[in-house]
């Protein structure tokens, strides 16, 4: 039984972050966001929940994704040159809907107005072993706000940090789980509370 998906609450740490593998690159530049949650489970053990802000992954390999994650990393100033991004479609053609998706992304206006999706199929296992494949989505209690483009150059760097730590200040952020089956999807209100600032 998954506890940490009942009625009770569990304590949770969660962890928010840029998509870009260079730490001195700004918000604005990494579109992808991640939220990271751990359950602590009553058994003392954990269950972690890693999402993104991108509906689709960009890699269907692992060498796919060592390749396209080193071409963002060698990207100068965050922005990738076109005839390279060319180059990495032609390789890997699956991955053109998902870096068709990052072109257009615009950086969110917090953290905490953003649509976060499980990156894998998980599996839920009823009592009788059936299995049933489902995706995970958190859906932002503060609605979704994306910034526009030329809003990005009133923010500092590091402004969804700063933009948090405010937020949090004035009360507690929340999101509700939404569980896809199959095309059917089924929500579960979980309540996440920051109770302090966690470094990216």
């Amino acid at each position: 039984m998954a506890s940490h998906l009942q009625d009770e609450a569990v304590p949770v740490i969660i962890r928010f972050s840029n998509s870009s593998p260079i730490p001195s690159h700004p918000d604005a530049i990494s579109p992808v966001k991640g939220m990271a949650v751990k359950f602590h489970l009553p058994n003392g053990k954990v269950s972690d929940l890693i999402t993104v802000t991108i509906p689709l992954f960009f890699a269907k390999t692992p060498q796919a994704f060592v390749d396209i994650a080193g071409f963002f990393k060698s990207a100068k100033e965050g922005f990738p040159n076109l005839k390279d991004l060319a180059k990495i479609l032609l390789k890997y053609p699956e991955s053109k809907a998902s870096l068709q998706m990052l072109k257009e992304m615009r950086s969110p206006a917090s953290f905490s107005t953003c649509q976060y999706y499980s990156i894998h199929a998980f599996y839920f296992i009823n009592k009788q072993g059936r299995r049933q494949a489902i995706k995970y989505e958190w859906v932002p209690d503060a609605g979704l706000s994306m910034l526009e483009q030329g809003e990005v150059a009133e923010h500092s760097p590091e402004y969804l940090d700063e933009e948090m730590e405010k937020r949090l200040k004035e009360g507690p952020v929340g999101f509700k789980l939404n569980i896809q089956i199959g095309g059917k999807m089924t929500r579960l209100t979980i309540r996440l509370q920051l109770g302090r600032k966690l470094n990216r």
